[in-house]
């Protein structure tokens, strides 16, 4: 995943298959075509499940295989584990960091007044920046277009145009890069996104499928036939 990923804690459960396709037409007529699945899921006790991809590899049966990273956290638990599947595992290994707990709460000391020159060093800072977020914000035009239903889920989807001038990236003409994102208020999730960049091609995510309500326990379930190696918060394993 590239888009979709990052699931909030505050939303409620589901589960869902994500299709991305990519696209790119080179200069000599050739096209570059890709597609891969991934998962998503997240429940009420405060766990979620991450699908990422990492290319292929040839598998045992000389066949070529998606590979992918998963990632599981556990927010009640406090750890979260990770581990590959797809082709040749080397180290059948789930890693699972503990993370250390919040410290206590230090009384903190009130900020002691800026002097006139360090007033205008900040003002000064603060004008370049807003100075650059103008820049910036000429480039992009946001479209609201409006509300409809993706998988049973009511989404707002915006469309968002930037424009990149003549030179500001060696380009010898301007560049148009067009956005269109479809997000749940309801699940904290976006449902469907579209990046059409004539640097990089063009890029679609959709969950194909979506469960709205308790995933299936097994889906964060570790593979069988692994290694469960628990570590510190600094890596440090704990066994």
């Amino acid at each position: 995943m590239v888009y979709l990923a990052g699931i909030s804690f505050d939303s409620g459960p589901f589960s869902g298959t994500i299709k991305t396709t990519f696209e790119q037409k080179l200069p000599d007529g050739n096209v570059i075509h890709a597609v891969i699945h991934t998962r998503d899921a997240r429940d009420s006790a405060g766990r979620t499940l991450t699908q990422a991809a990492q290319g292929c590899t040839r598998g045992e049966d000389g066949l070529i295989q998606q590979r992918l990273s998963v990632q599981v956290n556990d927010s009640v638990a406090g750890t979260s584990a990770s581990w590959s599947l797809g082709g040749n595992e080397v180290l059948k290994t789930v890693q699972v960091y503990h993370q250390q707990p919040a410290p206590p709460a230090v009384a903190v000391r009130p900020p002691q007044p800026s002097t006139p020159e360090e007033l205008a060093r900040q003002q000064k800072a603060l004008q370049a920046i807003r100075a650059q977020q103008a820049e910036l914000q000429k480039e992009r035009k946001i479209e609201d277009l409006g509300m409809k239903s993706i998988n049973g889920v009511l989404a707002r989807g915006t469309r968002t145009t930037r424009t990149i001038p003549a030179g500001e990236e060696g380009n010898e003409k301007p560049l148009v890069v067009v956005d269109e994102r479809w997000q749940s208020k309801e699940l904290g999730l976006v449902l469907y996104f579209i990046s059409d960049d004539p640097r990089r091609g063009r890029t679609t995510e959709e969950y194909e499928e979506l469960t709205v309500g308790e995933p299936d326990p097994a889906l964060f379930a570790f593979p069988a036939g692994y290694t469960v190696q628990e570590r510190a918060p600094d890596g440090t394993p704990l066994h």
